[in-house]
């Protein structure tokens, strides 16, 4: 079963479609808890991790624009990836960051914000692995 996606009446290609997608899902996610401490709680936009929004947006760009930076296709697949890379790795770091000894046990102050925000970066990073791979 097939289903097409149009917008402003062009249809989205496949990797298209998962770049929004991601990028969608990456914008939910910052509104989700980043972090929760019993009943207190705080999102992406209030811990200023919307700045790991920012190499994403140049995975829009990349999308929009149809401009590519290199003519070799390794180079190309480098470019596509590194926002996605370099967004995904600072969550990593945030997470990281909020490991903490309590009464002798090890707790994980992250929620579930981080996770989702990781996932959308994977699917953002697939996209343009797709897109890449386009080029001839």
């Amino acid at each position: 079963m097939s289903f097409e996606i149009k917008y402003k009446g062009k249809k989205l290609s496949n990797e298209e479609v998962l770049i929004y997608a991601g990028c969608i899902l990456a914008l939910i996610a910052m509104l989700l808890p980043w972090v929760t401490f019993g009943a207190r709680s705080a999102n992406g936009f209030k811990l200023d991790m919307w700045i790991f929004l920012l190499p994403l947006g140049f995975s829009l760009y990349q999308l929009k624009n149809k401009q590519k930076f290199a003519k070799e296709k390794n180079i190309i697949l480098l470019i596509e990836l590194a926002p996605a890379i370099i967004s995904a790795i600072g969550t990593f770091v945030f997470i990281a960051d909020k490991q903490r000894v309590m009464f002798n046990k090890s707790v994980n102050f992250a929620s579930t914000g981080c996770y989702i925000f990781i996932i959308a970066c994977a699917i953002i990073g697939y996209g343009a692995y797709l897109n890449s791979k386009k080029i001839k």
